[in-house]
């Protein structure tokens, strides 16, 4: 090893410190080169140095001393760390692991849109929060889209839209109506008294018919016995009679029985209607229940493929996230969240490899 420009150490030239000469000395005996970070830092922690000038001793020993292991005490030591060649993310991940900014490599990969970064301690990806978040969410829907999630976890998230409830419920009601004959409607809606009435009074009326018919028929045959010309005030009184008596019969054999009867009926139908599309659209708030295990309508597979749902995919991802952490979705090497402040800035950082 030599020294450019070798002078004393206490020569009033030098323009280092015997300190500072001192630490790269030691470096250099012990054969490291610029790459070891980590094995310089804790060699000089460990015969003493504390944390910072171990530091310090690394970026002067990496500043300042070339391939052959020459360096020059008659110059001004560069002890910059030159961190603004780096971007944040790196520094930020060369703090959290103990290296040196310069042994981390951009990789030509990326995680979910997080920056894949190379390094002696493995493969990384980092971001700041938002970006953590947006990378998390799209490895969520990527778990999603793929059919990773359990059905059963999937099932806690499948709903229908307002519309296709409705439309359902219309359906069903109008299917639950349509396949009932008069008699059921009347039963469900326990109409019997109100069509025995209409009967009954049908046969009253029938009876009230009869009755008027028959003072008609005697009224006409004292009207035949008239001469033409006798009694003319009778046969105009009979006359009379025999306008009002049919015009009542008329009335009473005018009235519409089966269209009460039905008029009541398509009543009960509407609200047996609306009842059921009540009930319908009611139990819709949980399709599963409603189409897998109330109905047998589907199976749950056969539901979350063709049924008439969807899956509120951004609330199974915010809960996916939000219960079991971003670090396991996003680190695959261990499952782990990691956070490094720097700049007035958190990034998150993960472990991929």
């Amino acid at each position: 090893m030599k020294f450019i420009n070798i002078l004393k150490e206490d020569d009033n030239t030098n323009k280092w410190t015997k300190e500072q000469i001192g630490i790269v000395k030691l470096i250099i005996r012990k054969g490291y080169d610029i790459t070891d970070y980590t094995d310089i830092i804790d060699y000089l922690v460990s015969i003493g140095f504390d944390k910072e000038n171990a530091v310090e001793g690394y970026y002067l020993f990496k500043n300042n001393v070339d391939e052959e292991g020459d360096f020059d005490v008659t110059t001004e030591p560069d002890t910059d760390r030159h961190w603004e060649e780096f971007s944040n993310e790196i520094i930020a991940l060369a703090i959290h692991l103990d290296i040196d900014p310069s042994s981390v490599e951009v990789s030509r990969y990326n995680n979910y849109g997080l920056q894949q970064y190379d390094t002696p301690e493995g493969e990384y990806c980092v971001g700041t929060e938002s970006e953590a978040e947006s990378a998390a969410e799209d490895a969520a829907q990527s778990m999603v889209d793929e059919g990773i999630m359990g059905e059963d976890f999937v099932s806690n998230y499948i709903t229908m839209s307002d519309i296709d409830k409705h439309l359902w419920a219309q359906e069903e009601a109008d299917n639950r109506v349509d396949d009932m004959s008069d008699d059921g409607i009347i039963e469900e809606k326990d109409l019997e008294d109100e069509i025995t009435a209409i009967d009954d009074e049908e046969s009253d009326n029938n009876d009230r018919i009869s009755e008027l018919e028959s003072e008609v028929e005697e009224l006409e045959d004292e009207l035949r016995e008239f001469e033409e010309d006798e009694e003319l005030e009778r046969q105009e009184e009979i006359t009379n009679e025999l306008l009002i008596l049919n015009s009542q019969i008329r009335e009473l054999e005018g009235i519409d029985y089966d269209g009460k009867k039905e008029s009541i009926i398509e009543s009960a139908k509407e609200e047996i209607k609306e009842e059921y599309y009540d009930s319908v659209y009611s139990e819709l708030e949980d399709p599963v229940d409603y189409f897998v295990h109330n109905h047998g309508f589907y199976t749950l597979t056969e539901l979350i493929k063709n049924g008439p749902i969807f899956i509120d995919e951004k609330k199974l991802i915010q809960d996916l996230i939000s219960e079991d952490g971003r670090g396991l979705l996003l680190a695959g090497y261990d499952g782990e969240e990691n956070s490094q402040d720097y700049d007035n800035e958190t990034y998150y950082i993960y472990k991929v490899g």
